[in-house]
């Protein structure tokens, strides 16, 4: 009868830990989910942290438990957003195929899921902007750089993997990794936030001429031949 209660008695506890761990995460989700809000519409530096917890419904002391600073704060929804995108990028990557043919799911992948999420992109790439957040520590700023690098360090090693198989000519895999992401950004963005055109440009096919001439230009000359 001892075993019993004893059983009982970790069952309870090990419930009411779940418990807890559940209503932990449950005002994550509500205080990121606040300041997705406030971030996008006042910008780093006017965001006001008692806003981010009344949308939250939670007392500031809370939010402080949660986040020691607005600095952190922020680079949790930045990192939200970016496992999010390796997370979705993963799955699009699944069937195999040439690695050409990856490079193209990913890009394919890339400009759904910003058409999706539009104000992602406007949350990441904000950070680039040092006059809206301001200066951030090199600890914030190493944690941000794991969540920009995540996504590029998968197309590197498709082109260096397309490199070895002899399907691409040799180029520097990082740099031929970021300069395809730099080109598909520039167009993604004014895609995923309108802006007035001077020229009309069919963003969507621009976009998918730029990924076919960035592959050809990779494409090793042999396998071009075959």
């Amino acid at each position: 009868m001892a075993f019993s209660n004893a059983e009982n008695d970790g069952n309870e506890l090990r419930s009411y830990r779940d418990q807890l761990a559940g209503q932990k995460a449950n005002t994550r989700r509500r205080i990121l989910q606040s300041a997705r809000q406030v971030f996008l519409r006042s910008g780093f530096m006017d965001a006001n942290l008692n806003e981010i917890a009344a949308g939250a419904g939670v007392g500031k002391g809370t939010l402080y438990r949660h986040f020691e600073n607005k600095g952190e704060l922020y680079v949790a929804m930045l990192s939200e957003h970016g496992q999010a995108l390796a997370r979705e990028m993963g799955a699009a990557l699944e069937g195999g195929g040439s690695t050409r043919k990856q490079l193209e799911k990913i890009a394919a992948f890339y400009l759904e899921f910003w058409q999706r999420h539009p104000e992602h992109f406007q949350i990441i790439w904000a950070v680039q902007n040092r006059d809206l957040i301001g200066p951030l520590s090199a600890d914030l700023m190493a944690s941000l750089r794991k969540v920009f690098e995540a996504p590029l360090r998968v197309v590197e090693t498709l082109i260096r993997r397309g490199i070895a198989d002899g399907e691409f000519r040799p180029v520097d895999p990082w740099n031929a990794a970021n300069a395809m992401a730099l080109s598909v950004n520039a167009v993604i963005g004014p895609l995923v936030h309108p802006v007035t055109q001077v020229v009309d440009r069919d963003l969507r096919a621009v976009y998918r001429q730029l990924v076919d001439l960035f592959l050809a230009g990779l494409q090793a000359p042999e396998a071009e031949a075959n």
